[in-house]
């Protein structure tokens, strides 16, 4: 996996090519494609339960 962390007030070219306007946002892709996005309150439960599936499918 790799890890971009991108600060949308030095960046703002990049946060509105991938329509992020509020902190934090985690964008997560798959074979190139976005697979899921999560805004503002989320837990780490819930991204890794929102990744399993897709992870799963694609290396297991």
């Amino acid at each position: 996996m790799k890890f971009f962390y991108v600060d949308r007030e030095i960046s703002p070219v990049i946060a509105a090519q991938y329509s992020v306007f509020v902190e934090p946002t985690i964008l997560t892709f798959f074979t190139g494609k976005e697979t899921i996005r999560k805004s503002r309150h989320f837990s780490m439960d819930e991204l890794e339960n929102a990744m399993s599936r897709p992870y799963s499918i694609l290396f297991e």
